[in-house]
């Protein structure tokens, strides 16, 4: 059974403090820095090296989705990450990639307006195609079965993740391009550490280490 303990005296309704969370089989730590409003565009494209970074990018958020993308909720609603609240039942998958939806337990950065560079990761499955915004060091499954997972950095044209069709099925996507943006960002947290963002596989945390 999951757990969380928060080890920081910080108020959770602000969406800072810092835990750290046990699952059967890993954990991690969360940190949650205090964000200041520097309003932009949904996503922006840049024109920058991996290595250059605006200006204005938060380099403390190297977890989050794009405010702008899209989950799926139990209820058969479609909400932008922006628009996620704790105790949403959003789309998820246990560890076979099969469908299931899993409650929301936190969403940082989630009053936050600021901007970070982020990579918009296209991909095509057969005849369905889309596209993920994801923070560089988050995690996208890499595997049909098992936790097996992949940082958004290191994927490039041809690399393999999975993605949700017919609302159901999983099936291997390709990635198709990659592009810098700069955009609005949330991270949420579900209770079993997985979601489907934009259709596509993955985990809520960018470090996940063996639990014992």
């Amino acid at each position: 059974k999951a757990q969380t303990t928060e080890i920081s005296g910080q108020d959770v309704s602000t969406g800072c403090l810092i835990f750290e969370r046990a699952t059967e089989n890993f954990f991690y730590t969360v940190k949650c820095n205090v964000d200041e409003d520097d309003a932009g565009p949904d996503e922006e494209p840049i024109e920058t090296d991996d290595d250059d970074v605006p200006e204005d990018a938060d380099g403390d958020d190297e977890i989050c989705f794009s405010g702008a993308s899209s989950v799926h909720l139990q209820d058969g609603s479609i909400k932008r990450v922006d628009e996620i609240n704790t105790g949403d039942m959003v789309e998820s998958y246990d560890i076979r990639g099969k469908q299931m939806f899993s409650e929301v337990f936190l969403v940082q950065h989630k009053d936050s307006n600021r901007r970070q560079a982020m990579r918009r990761i296209s991909y095509t499955a057969g005849s369905v195609s889309g596209h993920i915004t994801v923070s560089d060091l988050h995690l996208v499954r890499a595997s049909v079965e098992g936790d097996k997972f992949v940082r958004a950095a290191a994927l490039s044209e041809g690399s393999v993740i999975f993605v949700r069709v017919n609302g159901k099925d999983t099936v291997e996507g390709r990635v198709s391009g990659v592009q810098r943006v700069m955009t609005t960002y949330r991270n949420i947290h579900t209770m079993n550490d997985r979601i489907v963002v934009d259709g596509v596989l993955a985990s809520s945390a960018a470090d996940l280490g063996p639990y014992w």
